[in-house]
């Protein structure tokens, strides 16, 4: 994780719903895209956004399940659905 990455994480923590978000993630795996999703958010950068493409890979069925969790109505919540079932078989 980058300087800029961690220190973008550092202020998002400082809201509570947000720490409660990454703190509560299953894996490392999770809690790196989660920080990366929230320096994203800040910046747009898409280089950031492969990377994030790049993590999910490795993703097991406990990390879609978290960011299940906390999607909003978002079509992210619809992928991470099928990607559940997919893992489940």
């Amino acid at each position: 994780m980058t300087d800029e990455v961690k220190e973008c994480l550092k202020e998002w923590l400082e809201n509570p719903a947000w720490a409660e978000y990454y703190n509560d993630a299953p894996t490392d795996l999770c809690k790196e895209f989660i920080a990366l999703e929230f320096y994203y958010s800040d910046t747009e950068d898409e280089e950031t956004l492969a990377e994030m493409e790049k993590l999910k890979e490795g993703f097991n069925v406990a990390d879609y399940k978290h960011l299940y969790k906390y999607a909003g109505n978002g079509p992210e919540k619809g992928e991470y659905a099928q990607r559940i079932k997919e893992l489940k078989g």
